[in-house]
């Protein structure tokens, strides 16, 4: 948050800084157990792309915005951050703590989908769709699962597919297309323990670009670059080139020995964002939802293109507000106070896990700790069915 602050200060977007500060205090309300406070060490060059001034200033905006559910950010030293004794001419850089939030997106997105199957939504996985046609009635989707196929109609289509929008309305003979942009991020996993007390270090590198050092148990992973691609492809591979970049990077930070002798594994994940067809034009990190009609009934499709995990929530709700006009029945939204799966009012991921170790001492610490990263409250349902059932 703070560094993409930063960025959005560049350009004076204050509206982007607000709405994400929003959208980080309602996932620390709604969703504790799935975040925790991950300190940040920034590392700053002196006279470089931003000044000091402003870098204080974009730091103490994201305090004030933010409130009090974390740590105020701060001025620090190299000397009381033994992990950064590999830096170079220390004295060229400023050195910031501030603090974020860390999730893993995946149970985000699984506490999100069991939500949703809570409340009567049918979730078809490991389907795949066969035809899209537009009726008088409607679209009917045919797909096939477990071997079975079914028909849906829906008077209102979406199209989340990524950066294959564009092969999903040729694959399905829609006769639509959206200019996109297709943006390579690629990171590094290292064998090597960060020994930061589990802070995590963002570094401005050279060419302004801010690279960051994620403790991840055993390993760091360092991360990410910005590597523009012609077409999306199913298992994205980051190039020899911008492995070479991050891990000439980790030797600045690291060291050449940390950083050349325990690269593990290496990935990549392509970005679909809104395409600027101006010479020179930064790519846009917002997102757009574009609407097409069948031109014989006149059935939307609604296409989202860019957009960031942290505003996930409220870029759902806008896309679904667009249903209004077809199911005007429609209740207002509601997700800003709804409460994760397994989330509880006043209850920390620390409360879960001393609840279970008060409970179920005899599971394993890693074990129990797992369970309460993954499941939040409704791991007591799930230990429950298990030691009835014997399961």
């Amino acid at each position: 948050f703070p560094v993409t602050i930063l960025r959005y200060l560049d350009q004076f977007n204050f509206r982007l800084v607000k709405e994400g500060l929003a959208e980080q205090k309602l996932l620390l309300q709604n969703a504790s157990y799935l975040l925790q406070p991950l300190e940040f060490l920034l590392i700053q060059k002196k006279k470089w792309l931003r000044p000091e001034w402003l870098v204080r200033m974009g730091l103490s905006f994201y305090d004030l915005m933010r409130g009090h559910f974390l740590p105020r950010s701060q001025k620090t030293s190299f000397e009381h951050n033994r992990c950064l004794a590999h830096i170079h001419q220390k004295k060229s850089y400023n050195l910031w703590s501030f603090f974020d939030a860390q999730t893993e997106s995946n149970r985000l997105v699984i506490s999100d989908a069991q939500l949703a199957q809570d409340m009567g939504t049918k979730i078809a996985t490991y389907a795949s769709i066969k035809t899209i046609n537009s009726t008088a009635q409607g679209w009917i989707i045919q797909y096939e699962q477990d071997g079975e196929q079914f028909n849906i109609c829906s008077k209102i289509l979406y199209n989340l597919t990524g950066p294959w929008v564009n092969q999903f309305f040729s694959e399905y003979h829609l006769n639509f297309h959206i200019p996109i942009s297709l943006v390579q991020g690629s990171h590094i996993v290292l064998d090597h323990i960060l020994d930061s007390d589990g802070k995590a270090i963002a570094f401005e590198n050279d060419d302004g670009r801010l690279i960051f050092f994620i403790p991840k148990g055993q390993n760091t992973i360092i991360g990410t670059t910005d590597y523009t691609v012609e077409s999306p492809v199913e298992h994205a591979r980051p190039s020899p080139i911008e492995i070479d970049y991050l891990i000439e990077v980790a030797e600045k930070v690291l060291g050449p020995q940390a950083a050349h002798r325990s690269v593990i594994h290496a990935y990549a994940g392509i970005r679909c964002l809104p395409f600027d067809p101006k010479p020179g034009a930064t790519t846009s990190r917002e997102s757009e939802i574009v609407c097409f009609e069948c031109p014989i009934h006149q059935w939307p499709i609604f296409t989202l293109i860019g957009g960031k995990m942290t505003s996930a929530r409220k870029t759902a709700e806008n896309l679904v507000s667009k249903a209004q006009k077809i199911y005007p029945q429609m209740g207002r939204p509601w997700t800003q106070t709804k409460r994760a799966a397994g989330a509880q009012e006043r209850l920390s991921l620390k409360d879960i896990l001393n609840w279970l170790e008060k409970n179920y001492s005899f599971l394993e610490l890693d074990l129990r700790e797992r369970l309460g990263k993954s499941y939040g409250m409704r791991c007591a349902t799930l230990l429950k069915t298990i030691i009835v059932t014997g399961k």
